[in-house]
């Protein structure tokens, strides 16, 4: 994953620098770099960690690029896995809701 990052950090670096404001917005929800660092990267990496000796992946709700990409990849792996997202209460998603469980 350190590869992909350093480019994507890299590249909006110097487009920060090229138009003199210095910063930038990553927009996780809409950049597609999000799902294919964990797609890429997080997923290997946890998959490697455990040896592919896993049951189960539980990610907290965030913009849905972690669960949605590294489950994918540990699927492909092992479609026996279960994986979960979690929203706790107090979170703005959990709040968003109208429906309290």
């Amino acid at each position: 994953m350190g590869n992909l990052v350093g480019a994507v950090l890299e590249t909006l670096s110097s487009e920060c620098i090229a138009d003199g404001k210095g910063g930038f917005i990553a927009d996780q929800f809409e950049n597609l770099a999000n799902f294919r660092a964990h797609y890429e990267g997080t997923g290997p990496e946890i998959w490697e960690q455990v040896g592919g000796k896993l049951d189960a992946f539980v990610a907290a709700a965030g913009t849905g690029g972690t669960v949605a990409r590294v489950s994918r990849f540990l699927k492909e792996k092992n479609s026996a896995i279960k994986c979960f997202l979690i929203d706790p209460p107090g979170s703005c998603l959990f709040n968003k809701t109208d429906r309290k469980f």
